[in-house]
């Protein structure tokens, strides 16, 4: 079902719903930035297919019989809530019954943490130092992953004695998270951010890093 409605997703119109234009996001099926030295495409041939064909296929052999999809959306995001709306609206025209549930973002915390409230949820990934520890990999987070394979690779990646044999198997890792699905990827967000030219010393980090700073008078 996951990869049913994976291959039903235009993650261009998401995208484009959530954050307006094309400068401000990039459609991109890796886990990590392509910034990042972890960055792999396995798995691209996966990402953002837009077959309802192969949506259908799979919703029939998987026993999909209407059953209504709830998807968990804060509206104190407005980029989450309108990537909501078309999700939604994409999940209802390949005829996956789909719903919103809109809450505010304390209650989605509350929320998330009872599966029976909902079927998936929207929110935002930072990149950890080793991505076999991406929360939507634990047990024990929203998603509740449970499988060997997985746990086996993340098992590998963290006791690899090179930077090669790791990255080796974080890309395997990714290529079967993509039949897996722990998480649907949409794409990358991205925003514009400026200082003044009296600071020196500013550097970035998933926002401005200020501790550093030196202003010019």
């Amino acid at each position: 079902f996951r990869q049913a409605c994976a291959a039903a997703l235009d993650m261009d119109r998401i995208m484009t719903a959530a954050y307006g234009s094309s400068e401000f996001y990039t459609l991109n099926s890796s886990y990590v930035f392509k910034s990042n030295a972890w960055y792999s495409d396995a798995g691209d041939d996966r990402y953002n297919v837009k077959d309802l064909d192969k949506c259908h296929e799979l919703l029939e052999q998987c026993g999909y019989n209407g059953e209504t999809f709830t998807l968990l959306v804060t509206t104190d995001y407005q980029d989450m809530y309108n990537a909501g709306v078309s999700i939604a609206q994409q999940l209802n025209d390949a005829g996956i019954t789909t719903e919103l549930l809109p809450v505010d973002w304390s209650t989605l915390f509350e929320y998330r943490a009872d599966e029976t409230k909902y079927t998936a949820f929207i929110t935002t990934f930072s990149c950890p130092a080793v991505p076999s520890i991406f929360i939507c990999y634990s047990d024990s987070w929203a998603g509740w992953t449970n499988d060997d394979t997985i746990r086996q690779l993340c098992s590998e990646i963290n006791s690899a004695t090179s930077t090669d044999e790791a990255m080796e198997k974080w890309g395997e890792l990714q290529d079967y998270s993509w039949d897996y699905l722990p998480l649907i990827k949409l794409g990358d967000y991205d925003y514009l951010e400026a200082s003044s030219k009296k600071l020196s010393g500013v550097t970035y980090f998933e926002g401005p890093v200020v501790w550093n700073a030196t202003l010019y008078k």
